[in-house]
């Protein structure tokens, strides 16, 4: 079952060699898993009055979503495997979390070091490109394990995957549920480097806020690792600032997209001067509540380019909105610990720049990821 929902997560991030398969055969797959799982491992499942309301909660949503999308019957197999995910003791719910983040790691750490050869200018065997027909951006020499885009992603890593955004936000949200304990947990060191990697903006702020949120309000305020970590930033800072005179990659592509201009950060750019426009007279019209729908957003030929809580606000409305924020607290309400409104508010920050709420990695870690904490020791980034 584990391998199942690991397919499921790579494909949900768009791994190269599943950008031809349907999310819903890669369902059918898991679900097999989950039915064999079932039948030899009943007990293993925990039905719960809250664990039903949840159930109904996600269906409900994902229900809108697909009718959104131009729903069919094969797509409401897709929901499935998350459904059994959410009636799984927690402490399963752990273990297939942490096997993810072990397999994740392993292939961050045979992905990384091609990386650096190919950024050093080594040339490498590759089965030459391949492109996605969604962008025409995407377009990447395949080097099996790792992907060098020919255009707008040269010097980012994206290890299989079709953004390196997508990369990091995963990377950052693996190390958060893991409390970022690199002492203890070996495999969350090439999740980090792989992070690093990706010189994904949104990647390393949200890793960085929930790293001093996880010190204020998970191990009680350590101030210590607060002022470590703000003294390493800083230095991080002003080394890139001025190396070659801030005429560097780090500097241009993350540090000055930090910057206030006119009233807004600088790299907050998820969207074009056409989408802005046209959203500005979306939220005036009557479509505003119910959304246009995925058919009519491809019709409008606003797809390249443009992401965040506009495209999905745009496709599914407000109530597509209000229904998702409802699933993901009553995910929440199974806990009710700091971790799980913490990672609450974290999804919400990653909900304005990457509105991706239903991707099967994320739903897998926010639920999975709450048990993961519950079912781990409290440590502290100094234990």
């Amino acid at each position: 079952m584990n391998f199942g929902y690991l397919l499921l997560c790579l494909k949900s991030m768009h791994a190269w060699f599943f950008w031809n398969v349907g999310l819903n055969e890669i369902a059918y797959f898991t679900i097999t898993f989950c039915i064999f799982f079932y039948y030899n491992n009943p007990k293993c499942f925990d039905i719960t009055k809250l664990r039903l309301i949840s159930v109904f909660v996600y269906i409900l949503a994902w229900i809108y979503i697909s009718l959104r999308d131009g729903f069919w019957i094969g797509i409401f197999f897709v929901a499935i495997p998350i459904v059994f995910f959410i009636l799984l003791k927690s402490e399963i719910q752990a273990k297939i979390m942490t096997f993810i983040t072990k397999a994740y790691s392993i292939l961050f750490l045979f992905s990384v070091p091609i990386w650096i050869l190919l950024l050093a200018g080594i040339n490498l065997p590759n089965v030459g490109l391949i492109s996605h027909d969604i962008w025409k951006a995407y377009e990447y020499v395949n080097h099996i394990i790792c992907l060098k885009s020919t255009g707008i992603y040269m010097f980012r890593f994206n290890c299989i995957f079709l953004e390196p955004g997508h990369t990091g936000l995963v990377a950052a949200f693996l190390l958060f549920i893991n409390r970022f304990d690199f002492k203890n947990n070996k495999y969350l060191w090439p999740i980090l480097i792989a992070l690093l990697f990706t010189l994904s903006l949104a990647g390393y702020v949200l890793f960085l806020v929930s790293l001093i949120l996880y010190n204020i309000f998970i191990i009680n305020r350590n101030v210590r690792n607060i002022i470590i970590i703000s003294l390493f930033g800083v230095t991080l800072y002003l080394f890139f600032v001025n190396f070659n005179n801030g005429d560097n990659y780090v500097n241009n592509m993350i540090i000055e997209r930090l910057r206030f201009v006119n009233g807004t950060i600088a790299g907050n750019n998820r969207t074009g001067l056409a989408m802005d426009s046209y959203f500005s007279k979306f939220v005036e019209s009557h479509k505003f509540l119910k959304g246009i729908g995925i058919k009519a957003y491809i019709n409008t030929g606003l797809m390249e380019g443009n992401s965040g809580y506009k495209v999905f606000f745009l496709i599914y409305g407000l109530i597509g909105v209000i229904m998702t924020f409802i699933m993901y607290v009553v995910f929440s309400l199974n806990f009710k610990t700091r971790e799980s409104f913490l990672l609450l508010f974290l999804y919400s920050i990653n909900f304005i720049q990457r509105a991706n709420p239903y991707w099967s990695i994320l739903l897998l870690i926010f639920i999975g990821g709450l048990s993961l904490f519950k079912h781990t020791k409290n440590k502290s980034l100094n234990n």
